[in-house]
Parts: C-alpha cells; sequence; structure tokens
C-alpha cells in the first residue's frame, strides 16, 4: 500500500570558483599529453551542503591516481550550480566537497559530510556529485583497473550493484553523473530516496553519515556478500519505517525559506512502504476527486454539477491526454467529461420530475493510459 504523498524536495548546489593547484604529476604514464581546457559544469547533491562548504578538484593520471594538481572552491549559495574551466594533461578527475550538510530527516545542519566523484571528462561535461557517485568510486576504480574496462561500463555495473542493495532494478541504469534534484526525473527520485535511507540506515546502525557511507562503499568493492545482504535487509526495514512526508516538507521548506522556487520529484513510487519487496506500478495512473453535496432543487429544475477529476502520472505530472469514460453510470442523472488543465471535469446532470426528499447517486470514472493500464474512481452526489 502506498502510504505517502509527494510535495517538493530538494536540490543542493554549488559553485566553483577556479583556485590553483599545479605541481608535476607523482605517478603514472611516462607520456607527456598536452594541456587542454575542460569546462565542467554541474551540481553537488546532497540534503544540502551548506554555503562555505570545500570542493576540490583532483586531476588524475592513467592509474587514477592524483598528479598534485588541482582546484579549490567554495560552495557560495544555495542554489548555484558550479562550472569550472581549467588546463589539464589528463581527462580523469576526482572530485570532493566537504561541509556541513542539511539532513532531510531531522532538519538539523550541523554534522559534516564528505561526497566525491571520479569521472571521464570531455571537453564540455556536466559533473553532478552526490551520494551514489560516493558511494560506486571504490567499485569503479577496481572494475578500470583490474579488469580494464572503460569508464562508462563500469560506471553503469557499478551504480546497477550499488542499486539492487537499495531494491532498486531499473531497466536502464540512470546517469548518476548528470541528474539533479531540480529535474523531476526517475534518476533524481532515486537519488532522494537513496539519500535519505542512507541516513536512515547510519541512526539504526547508530553511527555518523560518512562512516556509514564509507562502510557501504567498502562492501560494494570487496563484493562483501555477508555484509551486504546484512545492509539489504536493513534497508528493506528502512524502507517501511521512513516517514516520506517529513523527508519531503523538510526539503521544500529548506529550499523556500532560502528564496528557492522548484518543483522536485515525488517518492511516492521509489519507496516500498508496505514491505512487500515490490515498488508501487509505475504504470498506473493517479486519479483524484471530491464528492458533491448540494441543495434539493425545484421540481422540473435542471442541475449541473461540475466534479474534477485531477489525472496525474507516478511523478505526479498531469496527463489530460488519457480517455475517460464511465465504468458505472449514475442512478438518477447523466455524466459527460470535459478536458480541463489537471485533468478532466466531470458534468453530472440531473431534471427533477417529481418530489423527493434526498437524492444519493453515485458514478464511477475509469481512464485508461495508452498501453491499457486503468484506474479508476467513483465520485458520489448527494442532494437534500
Amino acid at each position: 500500500m502506498l502510504k505517502k504523498r509527494h510535495v517538493l524536495s530538494l536540490v543542493i548546489s554549488s559553485i566553483l570558483v577556479s583556485g590553483c593547484g599545479g605541481g608535476s604529476s607523482n605517478g603514472g604514464s611516462n607520456d607527456v599529453t598536452p594541456p587542454s581546457i575542460f569546462d565542467v559544469s554541474g551540481v553537488v547533491q546532497k540534503g544540502p551542503l551548506q554555503p562555505g562548504s570545500v570542493v576540490t578538484l583532483h586531476e588524475l593520471n592513467d592509474k587514477m591516481e592524483q598528479t598534485g594538481k588541482s582546484f579549490d572552491s567554495q560552495i557560495q549559495d544555495y542554489d548555484g550550480s558550479y562550472a569550472i574551466s581549467e588546463n589539464l594533461n589528463s581527462d580523469f578527475v576526482e572530485v570532493f566537497s566537504k561541509g556541513y550538510f542539511y539532513n532531510e530527516l531531522s532538519g538539523d545542519s550541523s554534522k559534516e559530510l564528505t561526497l566525491s566523484s571520479y569521472y571521464e571528462l570531455k571537453p564540455q561535461s556536466t559533473l553532478s556529485i552526490n551520494i551514489v557517485t560516493t558511494l560506486i568510486k571504490g567499485k569503479l576504480k577496481k572494475l578500470i583497473l583490474e579488469q580494464n574496462l572503460p569508464f562508462s561500463e563500469a560506471s553503469e555495473l557499478a551504480t546497477k550493484e550499488l542499486l539492487e542493495i537499495y531494491g532498486y532494478s531499473e531497466s536502464k541504469t540512470p546517469d548518476f553523473y548528470t541528474v539533479s534534484l531540480q529535474q523531476g526525473s526517475d534518476a533524481a527520485a532515486i537519488l532522494l530516496a537513496m539519500s535519505s535511507l542512507t541516513l536512515y540506515l547510519a541512526d539504526m546502525n547508530d553511527i555518523e553519515p560518512t562512516a556509514q557511507i564509507a562502510l557501504l562503499a567498502n562492501y560494494l568493492e570487496e563484493d562483501n556478500l555477508e555484509k551486504i545482504v546484512e545492509t539489504k535487509s536493513k534497508l528493506m526495514q528502512a524502507q517501511t519505517e521512513i516517514d516520506t512526508f517529513t523527508i519531503e516538507s523538510n526539503v521544500s521548506s529548506y529550499f523556500q525559506d532560502h528564496g528557492l522556487d522548484f518543483e522536485a520529484p515525488s517518492l511516492l513510487y521509489f519507496i516500498d512502504n508496505d514491505g512487500d519487496g515490490k515498488l508501487p506500478d509505475k504504470t498506473i495512473p493517479i486519479l483524484q476527486g471530491y464528492s458533491v453535496a448540494a441543495g434539493m432543487p425545484s421540481i422540473d429544475e435542471t442541475v449541473e454539477i461540475e466534479l474534477p477529476i485531477n489525472v496525474y502520472d507516478y511523478q505526479g505530472r498531469n496527463w489530460q491526454q488519457w480517455p475517460i469514460s464511465s465504468s458505472l453510470q449514475p442512478k438518477f442523472g447523466t455524466v459527460e467529461y470535459t478536458p480541463s488543465e489537471q485533468g478532466w471535469t466531470a458534468t453530472y446532470t440531473i431534471t427533477i420530475k417529481e418530489q423527493i426528499d434526498r437524492i444519493d447517486d453515485h458514478f464511477t470514472a475509469e481512464v485508461i493510459t495508452p498501453d491499457g493500464v486503468s484506474n479508476s474512481i467513483t465520485l458520489y452526489v448527494a442532494m437534500f
């Protein structure tokens, strides 16, 4: 059963102001690659790091070791995406961001957290740094160096293994290196859910979030099956206990209090609240309607009553193009449907032909998606 409804969620970001590094490589290939300019932009995302948090980009050699060339900056505001343009001799980088973060479970901002990421840059790159990129780092490096996998293949494999620990089996592995919670995408919703579940897991184990992230990253890197099974069991328990409404309310208030206006992804279909081991079916349309009570019309008077039916997909987006019909007609009146901005408007029409003290009527509206998946809602009309 679904327990919670979505509100808004969060985004954290940073502005990278180019700092200076320098120094020569301490290892790796003897080949000298001419420096190239790399333009990198993106967001740093976790229940957000506070302004003043440090962001550091390190250049890596072909053994994924730091060359000694780095650039430092700070998070300057509550929503700013970062950008950096620098000459680098390698397209492999490692990025760290450390600072106080906003805990979406407790609403507290008194603890520190470190997030990081490996990445293979292009001349123009989008790079998000988040809890997923942090958790898969060790596994990613191992796959690249020991199995000689290309970065894209290694990152996809490591991400897929991590998602399975959290109970997600997406048909297409999300690219968390480009995701932003502002996108309202499945990847954004999963990122927020994993962030909150990791914090809850840390509380269950009575350790700090940074320590919990380090432990889980190590289990993944070392293929520690015993610890992975134990962690999966605790995460399943966490999904049944976590309060998604509080999470969404907290992060919404946080960003609204800092002047941000955005619509964040819904957690509704990404938390297994009933503990049956399955996430809710994302293909089923969500219907929201209202019943009506009205005064009794006079004899021979015709009355039209409009009843809105809001139609949403699993991310809370309106989908008025899905067709609607009555699977159960009203007993006394008639009903017709017209499109609205939120979905449909059901117009209930009735003409009173004789004296009667009360009318209780109802009808059932059914919406069917193009894939043939349907959902229905019964609306009631009372006159007295």
